[in-house]
């Protein structure tokens, strides 16, 4: 199989850093954006409906290659590692530095497909293998994303690899949640057989 590298199909770039950007103390904040959490970064491989966002008011524009935009892929660079493909973006929702976008250049290559393989366990151990220390937080260099090797498949391989691997991930989705479900059932019961404790008891019996 052949490869290619992720720079060559792909613009990838660092995300916004509030610390490093110029603001007036003196202007008022009339330009609203809202940020990106990284609470989305979890197993699903596509940015929910209800996402997680922050609101951010600025007194100058936000440079709009910040911006996050459809079809755009974005990679969380500190561990866990997780990239997530956006379908639809709402406006001025824009990613922080602790996140890269990358945005494909080719068309040979589904921005899905690329997000599940990014996923991948293999993809996250190379990466994580070169991080840098940033005092206790490791964090993925641009310079080792760029240069990830990509598989050359056709489109119509690509979009059967998404639509299994979709079926899986609903799979899993499903799993967790009846997993979360039966664990909060047997709290339930067994939390009814569970003597409650006697607070002004125990701090008597602590003095």
């Amino acid at each position: 199989m052949n490869f290619i590298t992720l720079e060559k199909i792909a613009k990838i770039s660092s995300g916004f850093n509030p610390s490093q950007s110029k603001e007036s103390k003196i202007l008022p904040k009339n330009h609203h954006y809202s940020t990106l959490s990284l609470k989305n970064f979890n197993q699903s491989v596509c940015l929910s409906k209800d996402y997680i966002s922050e609101s951010l008011a600025r007194s100058a524009l936000i440079d709009e290659k910040f911006i996050i935009r459809p079809n755009d892929i974005l990679v969380k660079l500190i561990a866990p590692i997780w990239a997530i493909f956006i379908q639809a973006a709402p406006p001025n929702l824009i990613y922080t530095h602790s996140v890269a976008k990358i945005s494909p250049t080719s068309t040979d290559f589904l921005p899905e497909f690329l997000a599940f393989y990014l996923n991948s366990l293999a993809i996250k151990r190379q990466l994580m293998a070169n991080t840098l220390q940033s005092t206790t937080v490791a964090l993925i260099k641009i310079s080792d994303l760029s240069k990830l090797q990509i598989p050359l498949i056709a489109l119509s391989e690509q979009t059967k690899i998404v639509q299994i691997l979709r079926l899986a991930q609903r799979k899993n989705e499903i799993l967790h949640s009846l997993i979360a479900q039966n664990q909060s059932f047997s709290k339930a019961i067994l939390d009814k057989f569970t003597p409650k404790t006697n607070t002004n008891f125990t701090q008597r019996t602590a003095q």
